[in-house]
């Protein structure tokens, strides 16, 4: 299965690439993910936000992404909103929250439920209301 790594970029130091490929050695070492695609391993300089946003989405669409690796911060950036929409609605991607610990990481399953995020690990009121099937 192919992984795709999305996070907030806009209004970070650097985009956030150095979180992004942070996370993605994690994965790839940690995890065994070798299929993940890091969209910060594909800079090209200094371009509009659409301009990225369309290269992304084009990357999941083409690639048949199975999965989405989520970088915390995630639900507030309107690329990776729009991202989850894509890769879910149309690929039907599975969704994991990944989060950086002391031991670590974790990385946990996400459902999209009316709208309404659920991290089912985290939230487990809402993953027993919305049967997250943990």
């Amino acid at each position: 299965m192919t992984y795709y790594l999305s996070g907030p970029m806009t209004g970070f130091e650097a985009y956030n690439r150095p979180e992004f490929n942070k996370v993605a050695d994690q994965l790839r070492k940690y995890a065994g993910i070798k299929d993940l695609i890091n969209p910060a391993e594909h800079d090209e300089g200094e371009k509009p936000w659409e301009y990225y946003l369309k290269r992304d989405i084009k990357m999941i669409l083409d690639n048949n992404v199975g999965g989405l690796i989520l970088l915390p911060g995630w639900q507030t950036s309107r690329g990776a909103r729009i991202e989850v929409r894509v890769a879910t609605e149309v690929l039907n991607a599975t969704m994991q929250a990944y989060r950086g610990t002391d031991k670590g990481f974790t990385l946990t399953p996400v459902k999209i439920f009316n709208e309404i995020i659920v991290d089912c690990r985290h939230d487990k009121e809402l993953a027993q209301h919305y049967r997250c099937g943990l």
